[in-house]
């Protein structure tokens, strides 16, 4: 497919593979062009033959940039058509109704009820905490402003240094992420407690 590399007119694009540090395009264009820069980044090409070799060196600061190295994690839009897992309410007698307290939700994507079903959770598993306070009315409880949802991301490779989970928080209706690396130490820390249960505190009642 004809492919036009600035400084390499008439250039035939051939293939790119791209690795962590270098990207590799062969192309074929005419002996008589010689200039030494070929589309973006630096390239050094060398004649053989009728074909060039050319080497594109991608700056260290763009490969870095294409790169996930963040570990916050999406908001999870559409979870609340996911399965349910449980509902409970938080009382002011409870210990944890200063940071927990009020009427939650549990949603599991389809990998995360199968993780419920099967006691391990496999990757891609998502597990959704949907918090809020709680109004009265005559003799009614029922839900108020949405306090915040916590999220657990299932993935065995990005998150090996928490048990193969990655947690997230977005407060109120906000999907703006907000815990830092620590707040999410503390997360990993305290579902150590959950071990046999692969981490998860919840667990689902057919």
């Amino acid at each position: 497919m004809p492919f036009r590399l600035d400084g390499c007119p008439g250039a035939t694009y051939a293939d790119i593979v791209i690795n962590q540090s270098i990207a590799k395009l062969a192309c074929v264009k005419d002996r008589k062009a010689k200039r030494p820069m070929c589309g973006l980044g630096f390239v050094w090409c060398a004649p053989r033959s009728r074909f060039l070799l050319a080497i594109l060196v991608v700056p260290f600061p763009v490969l870095y940039a294409m790169t996930d190295h963040s570990s916050s994690i999406p908001y999870p839009a559409g979870y609340r058509k996911w399965g349910h897992v449980k509902t409970m309410l938080v009382g002011p007698q409870s210990q944890f109704f200063k940071s927990s307290g009020g009427i939650h939700h549990i949603y599991a994507n389809e990998k995360g009820m199968e993780g419920y079903t099967k006691g391990r959770f496999p990757n891609e598993a998502i597990l959704v905490f949907d918090l809020f306070q709680t109004k009265e009315g005559d003799g009614i409880t029922a839900e108020g402003r949405r306090q915040r949802i916590d999220v657990m991301v299932r993935d065995s490779k990005r998150f090996s240094s928490s048990g193969g989970w990655g947690f997230e928080r977005f407060l109120g209706d906000s999907e703006k992420p907000t815990l830092s690396e620590d707040h999410r130490k503390q997360c990993f820390d305290c579902h150590l407690r959950r071990k046999d249960h692969d981490l998860v505190f919840s667990e689902y009642r057919n």
